[in-house]
């Protein structure tokens, strides 16, 4: 570990004698930070894996090196460099709003740190709900239903009972802003990242492809908590009124508003982030997302089940359960009678390496993004006329 960080300052010094610069500040304020990036020997020290980080009781990364201290808040009072910063401030509330990670809460981070991390993971899931074509069953991670009564709504839509609904433009989108389309024929299943109350959860709904009818919508929540799901199991369903119809737009001569039923709702909630400072639903969220999507791919039985309009509740939720703890080897130990639930250690480790990791990959994109304009504007200064 020793040699790596001399190694890295080795470079560093290197490099700030050949720009003529004198600080770790000044790479950044006056425009070298991309040359520096792309260095091979900064670049991959600074992209080390978690595995080879330590952290305090409080979360924080150790970090060896002043010269990377430096970069880091050289790039936390520069916001325009949208780099990660991970040198200080407390980890532990990474993802405590359903919005999407507020990580290092009491340390002043900008929100370019958040929006940075936030895009690096829901690309993640992302690619992670691209099945390949022997896989295909119709699994769609939906980006737009953030907020529960925002699934809800676009949920109706699809049913056809609020509006006239004649177009998927717009109604569903996926992380990076395609239309999610549903095929003629089959059952699809919608995945959603969402969240109320400043807690991130997980909800899903199963539609039949011909009729457009929702068979059911379920909640994969970090915490077992019966009041939570009941609320919203009736945020879900706001627009269902006592009598089970609403009545017609006379005034207007419309029936904008025909029957509308309630949606089937299941909580298959899983009892694991309970330690009052575990704040980390953002990644709960995320590892679900990733588990449920895995687990419909490979496990035609839970496919089964959730598809079956008759079947009973219990039944779903306990396929679920079961299915995603499969997925879940971050949080589920695989033993001889079943699974076992991780320590509160062993979360709190993935957590802090998962966003390290995060961090890490948002530092590879950018460095490959500019190796490769780099090579255009060689092969251009080569061959005008190209």
């Amino acid at each position: 570990m020793e040699e790596r960080v001399a190694r890295f300052n080795k470079a560093v010094e290197a490099f700030l004698r050949s720009q003529k610069l004198d600080t770790i500040e000044q790479v950044v304020s006056q425009g070298h930070l991309d040359d520096f990036l792309v260095d091979p020997a900064i670049s991959a020290y600074l992209t080390r894996p978690a595995a080879d980080i330590a952290f305090d009781p409080k979360g924080t990364p150790q970090i060896d090196s002043d010269y990377e201290r430096q970069l880091y808040d050289a790039c936390r009072l520069n916001k325009k460099t949208n780099i990660p910063y991970r040198a200080a401030g407390e980890f532990g509330d990474f993802g405590r709003s359903y919005m999407g990670p507020r990580e290092f809460y009491n340390s002043g981070i900008s929100e370019e740190t958040t929006a940075t991390l936030n895009r690096v993971i829901q690309k993640q899931i992302s690619e992670s709900a691209e099945p390949d074509t022997q896989k295909s069953y119709h699994i769609f991670l939906v980006a737009n239903g953030e907020d529960v009564y925002q699934t809800s709504g676009l949920l109706r839509r699809i049913q056809g009972e609020i509006g006239q609904y004649d177009s998927y433009k717009g109604v569903m989108t996926d992380s990076v802003g395609n239309d999610v389309i549903l095929p003629d024929s089959g059952t699809s299943f919608l995945i959603i990242p969402s969240g109320r109350d400043d807690h991130a959860i997980t909800l899903f709904a199963v539609v039949d492809n011909e009729t457009k009818k929702v068979i059911r919508t379920g909640l994969c929540n970090s915490m077992q908590d019966t009041g939570y799901a009941e609320a919203l199991k009736h945020r879900m369903n706001m627009d269902v009124p006592s009598q089970g119809e609403l009545e017609l737009d006379h005034e207007n001569g419309t029936n904008r508003f025909p029957k509308v039923e309630p949606f089937p709702f299941v909580d298959c909630s899983h009892d694991i982030q309970k330690v009052a400072e575990d704040l980390n639903c953002g990644l709960y969220r995320a590892n679900f997302t990733r588990a449920l999507i895995d687990m419909l791919q490979n496990e035609p039985e839970v496919r089964s089940v959730l598809a079956d309009p008759h079947a009973d509740n219990e039944k779903v939720v306990g396929h679920v359960k079961a299915g995603m703890q499969t997925h879940l080897p971050g949080y589920y130990h695989r033993v001889a009678e079943g699974f076992t639930e991780a320590s509160e250690e062993e979360k709190r480790q993935l957590h802090l390496q998962t966003r390290w990791e995060a961090g890490n990959e948002f530092m590879r994109e950018k460095i490959k993004a500019l190796s490769r304009q780099r090579s255009g504007r060689s092969r251009a200064n080569e061959d005008p006329e190209a």
